[in-house]
């Protein structure tokens, strides 16, 4: 069996160390951060949601992370309901969701589609409370 000179095993492990300790600098201040994600709100009036966001948020300030991101499925079931039920839902969300103390990352579930089908209003309500804002604080 052939044998590799050491050398040419060695160059690579020496070029991957000095590499990986080269980009570790002592001096360059910290980077750690800390977020709470949270999915699958379903907010509504109704079986308590509410409430129960409310106690998830509280947790949530308590904890004091960097920012909040959330997973969708903020609000339940904005797909085959009236504009002003989903209207509702939206703002029951936005009035909930600014009692985070820390930024919020909103993502898009498939409970936050409205009007897929023809003839409705499309995305507008989304759009609306969430497009143009991309976080509940500043």
């Amino acid at each position: 069996m052939k044998s590799f000179p050491k050398s040419l095993v060695l160059f690579p492990v020496m070029l991957i160390l000095f590499a990986a300790g080269s980009c570790m600098r002592k001096d360059s201040p910290t980077t750690d951060f800390s977020f709470a994600f949270l999915t699958d709100i379903h907010v509504q009036p109704e079986k308590n949601a509410a409430e129960g966001f409310k106690k998830a948020i509280d947790r949530v300030n308590s904890l004091q992370p960097d920012f909040v991101i959330m997973g969708g499925d903020m609000i339940m079931d904005a797909l085959n309901q009236q504009e002003s039920r989903v209207d509702s839902l939206y703002s029951l969300y936005d009035s909930l969701s600014a009692l985070i103390q820390v930024p919020v990352y909103n993502t898009i579930g498939n409970h936050e589609i409205f009007g897929y089908h023809p003839g409705k209003a499309g995305l507008i309500l989304l759009i609306l409370f969430m497009g143009k804002k991309c976080t509940s604080k500043g």
